[in-house]
């Protein structure tokens, strides 16, 4: 109980109690913050040192899309083995080890599945595109710009083939990855977009010069287009030419008249 003088006042000795006893409580409390943080780091430090040697060993190895190669080959060039630690087994290191091993594969995907199981997703490449070399042979590539085939005679059928001015695909080698410049990659989009949205399904050819481009259809009819602000009108009156005026065996060229901006067919034997 408090001790208090005549004029309402705590004497000097209870306010020194009062004092020394919030002091004690302080250094308790951070006595006890101390503790809390030094059995955290310590029990952090077991919980990681027995994940990496004790728990989560791998006990089995998943692989997913293995296409032409056999499960044990997937893991042999993955470098990784039954009884390696699942965290301490770097997940971009496998995929980088599969990719060079396995040159028909566009992407490698792993990961972890607790406790003790390493799945493998690989994704076979699908060819997008056959680029033609200035020596007439064509480099084959995928979805995700993977040359899958070089130096081959004839374009792969039923996929369009691109001829560009790019030293990319002259000294190319299998399994390299491709990336077209900015302005050759926003260029083709753009063009393939366009054929797509007005039914072109009959294309061949996608050809660069230094001024134009040049669309092959059915490897009869040369659609040029010089302009590539043009690009939509041209396209939409070759379609409608192509359907209405010109015959099924019919070969030659469509172009814009610069001079009055109408289009023109002109056959071959003109």
């Amino acid at each position: 109980m408090k001790r208090v003088n005549k004029k309402g006042r705590v004497n000097a000795r209870d306010a020194a109690r009062m004092r020394n006893g919030v002091v004690r409580r302080k250094r308790r409390k951070r006595k006890y913050t101390l503790y809390y943080i030094l059995m955290f780091i310590i029990l952090t430090t077991m919980a990681i040192s027995l994940s990496l040697t004790v728990f989560f060993n791998i006990d089995e190895i998943e692989v997913l899309n293995s296409n032409t190669h056999t499960q044990e080959e997937i893991v042999s060039a993955s470098n990784v083995k039954i009884g390696d630690n699942l965290f301490r087994t770097s997940l971009k290191n496998i995929e980088k080890s599969i990719l060079d091993s396995c040159l028909d594969f566009d992407k490698v995907i792993a990961r972890r599945s607790l406790p003790n199981k390493l799945v493998i997703e690989c994704v076979p490449c699908n060819v997008k595109f056959c680029y033609q070399k200035n020596d007439g042979r064509y480099v084959y590539v995928s979805n995700y710009g993977r040359i899958t085939e070089v130096d081959q005679q004839e374009p792969l059928p039923n996929t369009l083939t691109l001829k560009i001015n790019s030293e990319l695909f002259e000294n190319c080698q299998k399994g390299q990855y491709i990336e077209l410049e900015k302005e050759d990659e926003i260029k083709i989009n753009s063009i393939i977009s366009k054929l797509e949205n007005v039914g072109f399904k009959d294309i061949n050819m996608i050809s660069f010069d230094e001024s134009s481009v040049y669309i092959t259809y059915q490897n009869r009819i040369v659609i040029e287009i010089s302009d590539m602000s043009k690009l939509d009108y041209i396209i939409n009156m070759s379609r409608s030419i192509i359907d209405s005026y010109i015959g099924i065996n019919e070969h030659g060229r469509i172009f814009l008249d610069e001079s009055n901006q109408s289009i023109h067919f002109l056959p071959k034997n003109t």
